[in-house]
């Protein structure tokens, strides 16, 4: 309708993308939590489904973890690729995400035993053992908030049919930036408004095809597509160890 190819399409948004990062990157969402708010952390696998069901590599799944901040309605959190689900990995992302005397709440997994040991901003650590009770009879302790953001972000996932495990990162930011910053806040961010302006004159000469092209925003990083599937849990399968 307005002349621009698919390509070209793809690279604007990848674009936006860009700049949705560089906005996180000079405006931080983190740190959150602190003493008066409880946080919600979790890992959830992005699966990859292959074409024709010809079977599943682990190596292309994608593990990503995620720190739920509760101050809000609907929640934010932060969310983060990891390679690995081990004790090193988890407390380092989120000593630097939280603010000191953080109340956490998490599942029973063993890379957050003695949580309060490893992270010195964790003042309160509380568990919920899933493989007995989504929530906790006695305590009411639950980590609902962050089983609910990822059927929100796998929606997505399933939506755009499919994102290129090297993507993954990228559209996590996007996702953040949507929430924290609100898309009534667009125009907040020096960014993505100089950006939006840019692109439409371009747009208007003729040039943004060519200018995409130049500054190396391309349609896609390649790679195989992560396609949101349910057909077995989020933690069962996992090679990584727990450092006891």
């Amino acid at each position: 309708m307005v002349g621009l190819t698919r390509n070209t399409v793809g690279r604007v948004y990848a674009m936006l993308r860009y700049y949705c990062k560089r906005d996180l990157e000079e405006r931080p969402v983190i740190p959150f939590g602190g003493r008066v708010f409880v946080v919600k952390c979790d890992e959830s696998q992005f699966k990859h489904k292959s074409k024709y069901q010809r079977g599943r590599r682990v190596r292309d799944d994608v593990w990503v973890f995620g720190v739920i901040s509760t101050e809000h309605h609907p929640c934010r959190g932060y969310f983060e690729v990891v390679r690995r689900r081990d004790r090193a990995t988890l407390t380092q992302i989120l000593q630097r995400v939280l603010l000191p005397g953080s109340e956490i709440h998490t599942d029973d997994w063993g890379a957050y035993r003695n949580l309060h040991l490893y992270v010195p901003n964790v003042n309160i650590h509380r568990t919920v053992v899933h493989q007995n009770n989504f929530v906790d009879p006695v305590s009411g302790i639950h980590t609902q908030e962050a089983e609910s953001a990822w059927a929100r972000l796998k929606y997505y996932v399933k939506r755009e049919k499919g994102i290129r495990q090297a993507d993954v990162q990228d559209f996590l930011d996007e996702q953040m930036w949507r929430d924290w910053r609100g898309l009534n806040a667009v125009f907040g961010s020096k960014h993505v408004h100089l950006i939006c302006l840019q692109s439409i004159e371009l747009f208007t000469t003729g040039q943004l095809g060519t200018y995409l092209m130049v500054n190396n925003f391309p349609l896609s990083r390649g790679g195989n597509k992560l396609r949101y599937h349910d057909d077995d849990d989020d933690d069962d399968d996992d090679d990584d160890d727990d450092d006891d």
